[in-house]
């Protein structure tokens, strides 16, 4: 018995020490070193990071950038209130940077953390974002497009041009069988368009075009064409006086719409003026008495709103080169006060600054529309507007939502729905949804966009995908529990892949569908379909 007994003591020892061991902590994220992170940029100013999920799981990431040549500390995002710093998830495996200079090179490092600490930081990874496509002529007739090959590679790319005044869908090429289009390969970095108008001003813009889909078109540029007989050379400062071209986007031409307004590239000069500055660009644009929202020079296209009790604008614009000139479109309402004054009429004010660089064949065009508010009942109050969406890289709002206090914007070409507040309309990046539920068939969700919420549960559609996703808005997690699923089936395409807008009173969710003239309800409780209650024949 005292041997047996003796043996049982010894197993429970054993087996008490084998409890402590199974208890013991794992790994600590102290000792985690992450790879460098993987970087791609296919959309012009933005950066996609990926990483590979570490072991232990963190809590969440710390992830940094600045310009490649740049100090990490004096570096400040564009688009963030935090310098070039974002925290993902612990569940994410990616984000998108946005708001950067095309064509720059940035580096990027990443940490794991929890709530012992952090790990340590990864090696850093450098890219050069993709920047706008770059405009030569050196040939009457004939215009050089140049661009950065953007990461990953596409398999081609779609380059589309006009006359810079003229319609995408009625201009024609004389050279391609295609309304002037071209479908360049996509281990090229260069296409030469012949054929055109000597003497004109064109423009064009691209896209990168990959197996499961095209990216988002550039930001336009515009050049003039070289003449049959280039004006002389002259190295003294030209004014140019004339009504600088005015852009008009052919919005019936479905392909190209949601272009993003960044980044402008810089034209190149004739080969006989390779000694003269071809710097067409802006070192300050600002507008009194409400000024211009985050002004950068590749940024082309600005909008702002004032009281309708402003009737007076004073726009002021700075060179880079001082040999460049600028002209103000409308003229000058009144020379004696100072600075370019525009008067204001209720509703939309387009403004043009039109620099022309010392060769007196590369301008860029700038745009500030002043929208004044119109006093008349449901009038708009253009002073109320969100006029920093541009500045914060959300360049395809869709939906929004608001609990009076945050106002939430969804962006179709981003994975996230940005957060202002309502007060002063200034970012709240904390309030962000970042990184949304990556969703075939394509990846990560491009297209989130119609928002709403109860205050508890935020849904969010997905033009590509026919399901409306569900989060936590306390954390932003997920919550698929609450997703409406498998969506009606409508022709003319099925799955519904196009649900858009949404709206709901708290028991019934209406949704509207691109493709079908109708909106559709379902039940909150237990999302199924209420026809009862759909809108038909809209």
């Amino acid at each position: 018995m005292i041997a047996t007994s003796a043996r049982r003591r010894a197993l429970l020892t054993l087996l008490v020490l084998a409890a402590g061991l199974a208890v013991l902590p794992g790994k600590s994220l102290a000792s985690t070193s992450m790879a460098a992170p993987q970087l791609s940029s296919t959309v012009v100013g933005q950066l996609t990071v990926a990483w590979d999920t570490p072991s232990p799981v963190p809590d969440d990431y710390r992830l940094m950038w600045a310009p490649e040549d740049g100090d990490w500390l004096s570096y400040r995002s564009a688009n963030e209130t935090e310098r070039g710093n974002l925290y993902p998830g612990g569940d994410q495996t990616h984000v998108t940077i946005d708001g950067l200079k095309p064509g720059g090179r940035y580096k990027v490092m990443m940490r794991a953390r929890d709530n012992n600490g952090s790990g340590p930081w990864s090696a850093q990874s450098v890219l050069q974002v993709r920047g706008a496509p770059r405009l030569s002529s050196d040939t009457a007739g004939s215009l050089t497009v140049t661009w950065d090959v953007p990461s990953p590679a596409p398999e081609s790319y779609r380059i589309a041009w006009a006359p810079e005044d003229g319609d995408w869908l009625s201009y024609r090429s004389v050279n391609e069988a295609e309304r002037g289009n071209a479908y360049p390969s996509g281990d090229t970095s260069s296409y030469t368009i012949t054929g055109l108008t000597p003497g004109d001003r064109y423009k064009v813009m691209m896209r990168a075009r990959y197996n499961d889909g095209s990216g988002p078109w550039s930001t336009q540029s515009a050049m003039g064409v070289q003449a049959n007989e280039p004006p002389p050379v002259t190295t003294e400062p030209l004014s140019v006086t004339d009504e600088p071209p005015t852009e008009t986007i052919g919005a019936r031409d479905a392909d190209l719409r949601g272009a993003d307004s960044k980044g402008d590239s810089k034209g190149g000069g004739n080969l006989g003026r390779q000694n003269l500055s071809t710097d067409a660009t802006l070192s300050s644009l600002s507008v009194s008495p409400k000024d211009i929202v985050g002004f950068d020079a590749e940024t082309l296209h600005y909008e702002l709103g004032v009281a309708s009790t402003v009737t007076t604008a004073t726009i002021s614009a700075g060179r880079n080169n001082s040999n460049a000139s600028v002209v103000i479109k409308p003229d000058d309402s009144d020379t004696t006060a100072s600075g370019h004054q525009v008067s204001l009429s209720a509703g939309r004010n387009p403004v043009t600054v039109t620099v022309t660089a010392q060769d007196t064949t590369t301008t860029r065009t700038y745009w500030v529309t002043i929208n004044r508010g119109v006093t008349a009942a449901y009038g708009w109050k253009a002073s109320e507007d969100l006029d920093g969406l541009q500045a914060a890289g959300n360049t395809a709002a869709r939906g929004m939502w608001s609990n009076a206090t945050t106002i939430w914007v969804s962006d179709a070409s981003d994975d996230k729905i940005y957060a202002y507040n309502m007060s002063d309309k200034s970012r709240d990046s904390s309030k962000d949804f970042n990184g949304l539920i990556v969703a075939p068939p394509f990846a990560p969700q491009y297209a989130p966009t119609g928002i709403w919420s109860d205050g508890t549960t935020m849904w969010v559609t997905n033009y590509w995908y026919g399901k409306i996703f569900a989060y936590n808005m306390s954390d932003k997690s997920r919550d698929s529990s609450k997703d409406f699923n498998g969506l009606i089936v409508a022709p003319p395409f099925a799955p519904q892949y196009a649900p858009t807008g949404i709206w709901s009173d708290g028991t019934t969710m209406w949704v509207t569908n691109y493709w079908y003239g109708k909106i559709f309800a379902y039940n909150m409780s237990d999302k199924s379909r209420d026809s009862s209650k759909d809108f038909n024949g809209l």
